[in-house]
């Protein structure tokens, strides 16, 4: 039985009965693990737990798929940076490398996810871009995400390539992918998931839904 609770809205509200993600799998890897920030709803982690091995089983060798702050225990403010991930709905996960290097989970993760992967407009040489376009799509494909939000020049990279990368998706899957991408600042070294709000969590305040379509004809800043 599902007990655990999103309360609020994601940037004021609480988290009841929360569900810890467990550390790793042969899947994916809790990093900052001394934030004690891995908790969510049991929605929030199901749904990391299906993209996650759907994403595995597609691509078995490289870096797992790493997870950065889910939620406080009880939810709320988890820093002075960050307003949401207070109500056990968001995750923060780090871009796949080429180079398939892992971080040190038990690093309490001061400098932020380390690398970033877009300078001067462009995305480095080192963002894996056909393996991040399918564990977006793998998340996506849970079926109950709101938003992801990336870097502009992350989602125009997208918009550009998906047909490349994903010849055998229909249209409408690739542009489902891309309407859930929403640009924001500060995501050149990670994406931030958000589910909608679970069917039994009363209290919880749901955010409005993107607006169809791909949204590659304005790539501009969302919330």
């Amino acid at each position: 039985e599902d007990l655990s609770e999103a309360v609020g809205f994601y940037s004021n509200g609480s988290l009841l009965n929360g569900v810890s993600l467990p550390s790793e799998s042969p899947a994916y890897l809790k990093i900052f693990r001394p934030r004690n920030r891995e908790w969510g709803t049991q929605t929030l982690i199901n749904t990391i737990l299906g993209a996650t091995v759907a994403f595995h089983r597609e691509f078995p060798v490289g870096d797992r798929v790493q997870f950065g702050d889910l939620a406080a225990e009880f939810g709320g403010p988890i820093s002075s940076t960050h307003v949401s991930h207070q109500n056990g709905l968001d995750a923060d996960v780090a871009y796949l490398r080429a180079n398939h290097i892992e971080r040190d989970p038990n690093d309490s993760g001061k400098a932020g996810f380390d690398e970033v992967f877009v300078k001067n407009g462009r995305l480095t040489k080192n963002f894996d871009v056909k393996r991040n376009w399918f564990l977006l799509k793998a998340v996506v494909a849970q079926g109950n995400v709101a938003r992801i939000f990336v870097d502009p020049e992350i989602k125009r990279t997208f918009c550009d390539q998906n047909r490349k990368l994903d010849p055998s998706a229909t249209n409408a899957v690739r542009i489902a992918v891309l309407r859930r991408l929403r640009p924001y600042p500060n995501h050149d070294d990670h994406f931030q998931m958000r589910i909608r709000c679970p069917a039994n969590s009363p209290k919880c305040v749901a955010q409005d839904e993107p607006p169809a379509g791909s949204g590659c004809n304005d790539i501009d800043v969302d919330s």
